[in-house]
């Protein structure tokens, strides 16, 4: 299982540099660069979990939320936009603002699905099955998910993933991490859109 685990993670990457040459060819100048970045990550992203059901790596015990968990995921997104922000005006502008529909949309609901899935579903919680040690699991995750926001690797990435692993690992609810995710992510669209 370790070796499945390792030849999945570390093929998401390569998936996407050769998804982004493909999306380039097909759509030539049509879409913007963030939007070429996007929509290959998230075919390589499908293509990673399609191969994790085949695999036997992932499988869902289907999504249920209760209010708690709600409050919870919009408290969660709300602080951690309140670090973003004070992020950005320490550090400047580095967060390119949304280029269009399609590209907010994409963020708000395709990449925090794809991205929590990936790092909860395949790689949190098959590291559980080798039985890793609980921080050893929490930290590798967390640095999958930051290190996977290249080049946009900021503090609050490691946060998101913080406190999204945190949840998950207690609770093992994939929905709510994806609302935090999805709120967290509308959050900065709807503050660049002002």
């Amino acid at each position: 299982m370790l070796r499945k685990l390792i030849i999945v993670t570390c093929l998401l990457p390569i998936l996407v540099i050769v998804f982004i040459v493909i999306t380039a060819f097909i759509f030539g100048e049509s879409l913007y660069i963030d939007e070429y970045l996007i929509l290959s990550t998230i075919l390589a992203s499908a293509l990673i979990i399609a191969f994790s059901f085949k695999l036997k790596l992932i499988k869902f015990n289907f999504l249920n939320i209760n209010l708690k968990e709600f409050l919870i995921a919009l408290l969660l997104a709300a602080i951690l936009f309140f670090i973003f922000y004070i992020e950005k005006i320490c550090f400047g502008s580095y967060i390119k603002e949304p280029s269009s529909v399609l590209f907010s949309i994409m963020m708000i609901v395709l990449i925090p699905i794809v991205e929590e899935v990936i790092n909860k579903k395949i790689v949190l919680d098959n590291l559980d099955k080798l039985k890793v040690n609980k921080f050893l699991i929490i930290g590798l995750t967390i640095f999958y998910f930051t290190v996977l926001h290249y080049p946009d690797i900021l503090f609050v990435h490691f946060l998101v993933g913080l406190g999204t692993t945190l949840i998950y690992y207690k609770n093992r609810n994939i929905l709510q991490v994806i609302l935090i995710h999805a709120f967290y992510n509308f959050s900065i669209i709807f503050y660049n859109y002002l």
